[in-house]
């Protein structure tokens, strides 16, 4: 988890470590695409900045729509289901261009998307969706990916090791 300066920062309000609560988002648009619906970059964005924000009631449990988000090994689920929440029509790719960090923003957990290679605008945002399979689940085949890449495992899951 990543932490963010609070009001107490000896940066004061030029400090660089106050991206999320200033709110500096990416201009992004939604669009249809052939799976339903995906986010877009609306302009360049560079590698490592923040791009948007998943926002959503914090629940104790996966919720029962198709845009709750747990946040790698936390048991953290972010509710993404309400109109305005942007970023859950992020896509999953093989090979993303966004991450998503957990960053404590004035205590509070939130769950942030950065640019991990330059994006260019236009291009549609995805991130790798993290899922696994658990080795005894072999036999159930995975959801089938759409992502079209050059690098991609033809499942969204990837197979549990241990």
């Amino acid at each position: 988890m990543h932490i963010e300066c609070d009001d107490n920062c000896r940066g004061g309000a030029g400090c660089s470590n106050k991206r999320i609560q200033r709110c500096n988002v990416k201009k992004v648009k939604k669009k249809r695409v052939e799976k339903g619906f995906g986010l877009f970059a609306d302009e360049d964005i560079q590698k490592g900045e923040y791009v948007i924000e998943y926002i959503g009631k914090i629940v104790n449990k996966d919720p029962e729509n198709e845009y709750g988000m747990k946040y790698k090994d936390f048991h953290l689920w972010v509710d993404g289901s309400k109109k305005n929440a942007l970023a859950k029509r992020i896509n999953h790719s093989c090979d993303p261009n966004c991450a998503n960090h957990m960053w404590a923003v004035k205590g509070m957990p939130r769950l942030c998307f950065f640019a991990n290679r330059n994006i260019v605008k236009g291009e549609e945002l995805t991130f790798s969706y993290g899922w696994t399979l658990p080795k005894k689940d072999l036999k159930r085949k995975g959801t089938v990916c759409l992502c079209g890449a050059k690098s991609c495992s033809g499942t969204i899951e990837k197979v549990e090791i241990s």
